[in-house]
C-alpha cells in the first residue's frame, strides 16, 4: 500500500492497491485489523482525528469531499491530481480537458466557493501548505519551461522558489519548517 497521511494521534491512512484509485484503509498505531473506510480513492488527508478529505473517482470524473460524502469540487480525472489540507482550506490539482493544463485550487475551510489561485501548469507535482497556511508550495512547469518549485499565496502571486533540473515536489513541512521533497530525474535517449 502507499501512506496517505498520518493523523495527530499516529492512525495512518493507507491506499491499498486495486488500480490507479484503490481502496482508502485505516491503521491504528497500536495494530489490530485494518478498517476499510472508501473504494475509488486516489489521495486522502485527515481533516481531524477521525475524518478525511479525499480526491476519489466517481462517474468517470474526479470529486473533491470534505468530509467523504461532502462534495467540494469535481472535473475530469487524470490520475495526476493532488491533495493537501491546512486551516485555511484544502488545495488541489483541477485538470482542464478543453487546454490540457492543470489548475491550483483552494476549497476554503469556511465554505466558500473553491477558487483558482494559479493556472496554465502543463506538468505538475506534489502540493503542500507552509506550516502558517499563509502559502502553498507545489512543483509545476509551463511549457516550454524547465521543472521548479513554486510558492503561491491565497490572493495568486505566485514566485518562483527554485529551479532545478529534476523535477523537485514537496511532499511535507517538518516540525522545524523543514520541507521534505522528492526529486525525479528523466533520461532520454536512443539507443542503436
Amino acid at each position: 500500500g502507499k501512506l496517505l497521511s498520518v493523523s495527530r494521534k499516529g492512525e495512518l491512512a493507507i491506499l491499498a492497491p486495486d488500480t490507479e484509485w484503490g481502496t482508502l484503509i485505516r491503521i491504528l498505531p497500536g495494530g489490530g485489523a485494518p478498517r476499510e473506510v472508501l473504494t475509488g480513492v486516489h489521495e486522502a488527508v485527515w481533516v481531524d482525528d477521525e475524518n478525511f478529505a479525499v480526491l476519489r473517482r466517481a462517474e468517470n470524473l474526479f470529486r473533491v469531499e470534505q468530509p467523504i460524502g461532502k462534495v467540494v469540487a469535481s472535473g475530469a480525472a487524470r490520475g495526476q491530481e493532488r491533495l493537501a489540507k491546512s486551516s485555511a482550506g484544502l488545495a488541489y490539482w483541477q485538470y482542464d480537458p478543453t487546454t490540457g493544463d492543470y489548475g491550483l485550487e483552494q476549497a476554503p475551510s469556511d465554505g466558500a466557493k473553491p477558487r483558482t489561485l494559479t493556472a496554465g501548469w502543463r506538468a505538475i507535482g506534489g502540493i503542500v501548505w507552509t506550516p502558517d497556511a499563509k502559502e502553498v508550495w507545489f512543483s509545476g512547469t509551463r511549457t516550454g519551461e524547465d521543472p521548479a518549485l513554486y510558492a503561491v499565496t491565497l490572493d495568486g502571486k505566485e514566485r518562483m522558489l527554485i529551479q532545478t533540473t529534476g523535477f523537485l515536489s514537496p511532499q511535507e513541512f517538518g516540525p522545524t519548517g523543514k520541507l521534505l521533497c522528492t526529486d525525479s530525474y528523466t533520461r532520454l535517449g536512443i539507443r542503436l
